[in-house]
């Protein structure tokens, strides 16, 4: 009975990383913005696979174990290979759709990130872009110089972003641009503590239909 029990919860735990991983993969593939970033596919695709061993080590026949175990880690391979095409795929439609259109704001890279300035609420701001952040964070200090009163801020919302989920407070902006191109009620978070740099997160950034990284420059698209 002990050893049904095991494989029962074992069972659980591989059905519902499963289901998290083709949450996540669904979610890359529409496009959307989804919580967790793209770089936690392989780590889960890696938890599947452990799962899937370890259910088996629990078997009554383990003889059978080693072909199953193989069999899951052709799976993965499949898994993360076919996800690389997908992306290689991606970056290519959008190269292709873009030959010969000019891009409306260009962000070049400074050591290992994107760097820029944007205009918040008419005050000039630096940003370091960060594709895992939820929402554009702004510091407290930077989040009084746009105006905001942080004080009076009753909203709060998890944020994700490339150093982890911290619930912080969020409201929006009335305008934020970056170039020539403007955009109206963004989305914000405002960090308390624990950071000294801005972040260009999704709730700004998805406002752009194409992004496509050439070199050391990020070409945007509106």
């Amino acid at each position: 009975m002990a050893i049904k029990h095991q494989n029962r919860v074992v069972g659980i735990i591989f059905l519902v990383l499963a289901v998290i991983c083709g949450a996540i993969l669904l979610d890359r593939m529409l496009g959307s913005n989804f919580v967790i970033t793209p770089e936690f596919i392989y780590p889960i695709a890696l938890l599947i696979l452990f799962s899937g061993g370890l259910r088996n080590a629990f078997r009554k026949n383990p003889g059978g174990s080693f072909r199953i175990v193989l069999g899951w880690i052709m799976v993965f391979a499949a898994l993360v290979f076919g996800y690389d095409m997908y992306q290689t795929y991606k970056v290519n439609q959008i190269a292709e759709r873009t030959q010969g259109v000019p891009p409306d704001y260009i962000i070049q890279k400074r050591g290992a990130h994107f760097y820029t300035d944007v205009w918040v609420n008419g005050v000039k701001l630096s940003f370091m872009v960060d594709s895992g952040a939820t929402l554009v964070v702004l510091t407290k200090e930077n989040a009084q110089k746009v105006g905001i009163d942080v004080d009076k801020i009753t909203d709060y919302l998890i944020v994700s972003t490339a150093n982890g989920e911290k619930m912080e407070k969020t409201t929006y902006v009335r305008e934020m641009k970056i170039g020539e191109v403007v955009f109206k009620d963004v989305r914000i978070a405002v960090s308390e503590e624990g950071l000294d740099q801005n972040l260009l997160g999704n709730s700004f950034m998805k406002n752009f239909s194409q992004k496509l990284e050439v070199g050391n420059e990020l070409r945007l698209w509106k």
